[in-house]
């Protein structure tokens, strides 16, 4: 079993007497942030579709007599 150093363990978990323990989040919290890189611009969006044709079949494709279904 490893014996610890007491005098080493209480040397690290205190802080610096003259700075506190809240100096350094505030330093953190003040310090200059990076600005953000700009978005991408998006891409632009392809034309919509044409219009349908109007003489297409709507009942799904089967035409049993085979006639040219009118509009």
């Amino acid at each position: 079993m490893k014996h610890t150093d007491p005098a080493k363990s209480t040397e690290q978990s205190q802080p610096e007497p003259d700075r506190g323990i809240l100096q350094p989040l505030i330093d953190e919290m003040t310090k200059p942030k990076p600005s953000p890189e700009p978005a991408p611009i998006p891409p632009i969006p392809p034309p919509p579709p044409p219009a349908a044709e109007q003489d297409q079949d709507s009942g799904g494709g089967y035409n049993p007599d085979h006639t040219i279904p009118q509009p």
